[in-house]
């Protein structure tokens, strides 16, 4: 490496941009083609917005914050106490807690097994958990 050439830091040099998610559920299209053959058109249009503005809300800033703190702070679980006496404690991240409560009140399990939309309701409940595509 010649002189001129400065070495990469933590805080200057190369900064890779972190990638922008797009929403999961508008952005893809085989996505749509499945569900209206395996849906129907009028359970998907019906659905449609539902899907739209849940996977919306999955990629926002604050559920983006929750997942990273999930990631960075990962469960343990805590067998014994400072005496010696048997504690098991299971620790979890802020984040798991808000990220547990938010795909609680997506619906995603309740579809499942209320069978609400009959036969559909499988792939109703896990079309609520795509992830989110990069831009």
């Amino acid at each position: 490496m010649s002189s001129s050439q400065t070495h990469s830091t933590a805080y200057s040099g190369f900064l890779q941009t972190p990638p922008t998610l797009y929403n999961p559920f508008t952005h893809d299209h085989l996505l749509h083609r499945l569900l209206r053959r395996r849906l129907g058109d009028k359970l998907f249009a019906e659905l449609k917005t539902s899907f739209t503005e849940l996977a919306e809300e999955a990629v926002s800033p604050e559920k983006l914050r929750w997942t990273n703190d999930s990631n960075r702070q990962l469960p343990e679980v805590i067998h014994w106490d400072g005496w010696g006496k048997r504690a098991d404690i299971l620790v979890t991240a802020h984040g798991w807690g808000q990220l547990k409560g938010f795909w609680a009140q997506s619906g995603m399990l309740e579809d499942i097994y209320s069978r609400r939309y009959g036969t559909n309701s499988r792939t109703v409940g896990f079309t609520k958990y795509v992830p989110p595509l990069p831009r």
